[in-house]
């Protein structure tokens, strides 16, 4: 049996798309499962830009305990870089199939970079 893992900060990332929504109900149902504090993260390229998506992701999905915007135009590199301020780290798999995957994307850039752990949702079911 290995050592025990505890996810005391969940961090939630989301671009407001309905299949970041997806990931972000996830990650915020294992939050509460694990009575884990809830943060919903976005990268945008101006604050103003941010806080709206953040808005719109909440008034979706309801409040969570924090948010927080990162100004950046390098999505992956600043979700890789903010991850480390979290236990886990929660996105959805958008651009991870079909056609798209050949040209990368944001999640699989993440999957490969990210010095913490990570729960990549399913959003294509």
């Amino acid at each position: 049996c290995g050592p025990d893992v505890t996810w005391r900060t969940v961090a939630m990332a989301t671009d407001g798309s309905k299949t970041a929504a997806t990931a972000v109900a996830h990650g915020m149902a294992m939050a509460q499962a694990l009575d884990a504090e809830s943060v919903l993260l976005t990268v945008a390229a101006s604050l103003e830009k941010g806080d709206a998506t953040l808005d719109g992701a909440a008034e979706q999905l309801g409040a969570t305990d924090q948010r927080r915007v990162v100004v950046s135009k390098d999505v992956a590199a600043a979700l890789t870089d903010a991850a480390t301020d979290y236990d886990l780290l929660v996105i959805g798999n958008k651009g991870m199939s079909g056609p798209s995957r050949l040209l990368g994307s944001v999640s699989n850039s993440v999957t490969h970079d990210l010095p913490t752990d990570l729960l990549l949702v399913n959003t294509t079911r």
